[in-house]
């Protein structure tokens, strides 16, 4: 049995598609600039007296801006397959939670441990509250469950700070879904954060009201 046959899905797969940060849009130019500065300067030390300054500029423009191009595309459709793998409760991907607990509504996503390690796996919204279960592509370490209980239960969007050699890469800061009951707080990566989080709280509200 898949994961998702057990719940509804919070949002649609299509919202896991929208760019949020502007991360995908910046990756190949950015790798196509650096590819083809460090193409330039591995020209020149090894051909270069053999080729004109021109002949290594165009060569080094055009080897760089090639692997950018494929190395871009084949990034994101590694990550989209993850995404639908994730979205779908498959396989390793899967993050069934326990048998003794109801649940109404799933949001594959990941728990932002660090600025730079995220935890994928599967946040559940129930009568009881929140939990999140990591799913089996991660290190045994770090496959957790946390518990967020309806009760003090607090939600809010965050603005994450992105470290400072990542930048370039990442125009703009993600917001982060930041989860708070009791002594446990966690944050989370959603897809499409500035619709998903109050769509979230208004699920919570209704579970509150029908509990």
């Amino acid at each position: 049995m898949l994961e998702s046959d057990y719940v509804d899905n919070l949002v649609a797969r299509a919202a896991y598609d929208v760019d949020e940060t502007g991360y995908w849009r910046r990756m190949p130019i950015v790798l196509g600039v650096v590819m083809s500065a460090a193409g330039c300067l591995i020209l020149w030390a090894t051909v270069g007296s053999q080729l004109q300054p021109r002949e290594i500029v165009i060569r080094a423009l055009a080897g760089g801006g090639l692997f950018s191009i494929l190395f871009s595309s084949f990034s994101q459709w590694s990550a989209n397959l993850a995404v639908s793998r994730a979205y779908a409760g498959s396989g390793k991907f899967a993050a069934i939670p326990p048998p003794n607990q109801e649940f109404a509504y799933r949001l594959p996503c990941s728990r932002a441990k660090t600025p730079l390690l995220g935890i994928g796996g599967t946040l559940y919204l129930g009568r009881s509250g929140l939990l999140f279960v990591a799913h089996e592509r991660n290190p045994e370490v770090h496959r957790e469950q946390i518990a967020f209980p309806l009760s003090g239960l607090t939600t809010a969007g965050v603005v994450s700070d992105v470290p400072w050699f990542l930048r370039l890469m990442v125009p703009r800061p993600p917001t982060l879904l930041e989860c708070q009951s009791g002594s446990t707080r966690a944050r989370f990566i959603v897809p499409a954060p500035m619709a998903t989080i109050p769509k979230l709280e208004h699920a919570l509200e209704e579970l509150r009201r029908a509990g």
